[in-house]
Parts: structure tokens; C-alpha cells; sequence
């Protein structure tokens, strides 16, 4: 399970905590505030997945260093994929500048939009 993403599943948590899809559907459901859905799935925000871990423990389907274990993991990840998720932001502003760059030298050598200049090829034409 990679975080680049905010939100977690039933199926995610479930899987990460090795418990059954209906144990965390069970904690999630009786949390104070409602969790998002995505039509049938659950959406449970990742800075939420200490108060799941607690949930499960209190229920006895999750022991004490695992619960521990696995929460701090959880929040170390959310930060490192927030942190990739700016990085991966600026990259891609980087590489629409150089695009628009490109297509521009292009429009102004006579190219269209969207065609390779066949003399820039490395290969034989087929």
C-alpha cells in the first residue's frame, strides 16, 4: 500500500493491521465523525489509522505493539508522501515549462504542433 493519497480503504487497513475487512468496517462505523465514501468504499483518512488501531485493540483483535507499531509507520508515511507529493509537483512544473519550450522552438522552425521533425530521429525511416 503506497501513500500518495490521503485516504485508505477498509481493504488497505484491513490488510495492513492483518485483521478481517469487517473488524475495521466495525471501528470505523462507530467513529463520532462519519468517514467519506467513494460510493460503496469507506474512505478513512490515514491521520485517523491510530484512532482505527485503538479501536481494534480495544476490542481485542489487535495487540498493543502492533497497534503502536503500525500507527507510528502511518503517520511517518502520510509526511514522507506529502513531502514526494510536492516534489512530484514541482517536477511535473518543470517538465510542462520544458514542453511548452519545445513545442514553441518547434512552432517557430515551420513544425506543427504534435510532429516529429523527421530529420530529428536517430533512426533509418521505415
Amino acid at each position: 500500500m503506497r501513500q500518495t493519497n490521503e485516504y485508505a480503504t477498509v481493504g488497505e487497513l484491513a490488510r495492513l493491521f492483518t485483521v478481517k475487512n469487517y473488524q475495521i468496517r466495525e471501528v470505523v462505523d462507530e467513529f463520532a465523525e462519519p468517514v467519506p465514501r467513494a460510493g460503496l468504499y469507506r474512505m478513512v483518512p490515514r491521520t485517523r489509522v491510530p484512532e482505527v488501531a485503538a479501536g481494534l485493540q480495544a476490542r481485542g483483535w489487535l495487540e498493543q505493539r502492533k497497534a503502536t507499531e503500525v500507527g507510528r509507520e502511518q503517520q511517518m508515511d502520510h509526511s514522507v508522501s506529502l513531502a514526494a507529493a510536492g516534489q512530484q509537483h514541482r517536477s511535473i512544473g518543470r517538465l510542462q515549462a520544458l514542453v511548452v519550450e519545445h513545442i514553441g522552438a518547434g512552432m517557430e522552425n515551420g513544425q506543427q504542433a504534435g510532429r516529429a521533425n523527421p530529420t530529428d530521429c536517430d533512426s533509418p525511416a521505415v
